[in-house]
């Protein structure tokens, strides 16, 4: 900050007893930490646990890994181009506490309404020998779900909506 030491407190009431007792007040501070800064209820934090997150998604035709479908103006994010006929759609996670491969629970859901899965139809999510392939952002990552999906044939000009259901461990949903 201008015009200061930059250090605290910035300012001391001339009635402080900071000068006094501040080498007290560090360590009070410094065994705090070290304690695990518990909250006024004695309570440590706990380790954040993050939901996992789709990182990439890629589409073949069923039984291919190779040749993967083309995405619209052929942007990472942009929709895939979907032919009529079974597709394997391919996934790749990443979650801070549960390798994917440990999900307990895995789902895939399609909609023709971005926000209302309720009857939505479901396909099963399954681990497979992973694959190599880029993710969101142009980065290599591993594919490891895939779901085979036949949508129906009146979806042409169509967007059809993906939303996956995963569990990384016993009682967490994401």
């Amino acid at each position: 900050m201008p015009n200061t030491s930059g250090m605290m407190p910035l300012a001391v009431e001339p009635d402080s007893d900071w000068p006094d007792n501040k080498d007290i007040y560090i360590q009070m501070i410094k065994e705090w930490i070290e304690a695990g800064a518990p909250d006024i209820y004695g309570e440590v934090p706990t380790t954040p646990n993050l939901k996992p997150q789709v990182v990439g998604i890629m589409a073949f035709n069923s039984g291919s890994t190779s040749n993967p479908l083309p995405r619209l103006d052929n942007k990472a994010t942009n929709p895939i181009i979907i032919p009529k006929g079974p597709v394997d759609i391919w996934f790749a996670f990443t979650d801070d506490m549960t390798s994917p491969a440990d999900f307990t629970y895995t789902q895939l859901r399609s909609s023709r309404l971005l926000f209302d899965f309720s009857n939505s139809e479901n396909f099963v999510l399954s681990t497979a020998p992973s694959i190599p392939g880029t993710d969101f952002w142009g980065g290599s990552t591993n594919f490891t779900y895939k779901a085979t999906v036949e949508f129906p044939s009146d979806t042409s000009n169509t967007y059809i909506f993906l939303r996956t259901y995963i569990q990384e461990s016993a009682g967490a949903d994401t």
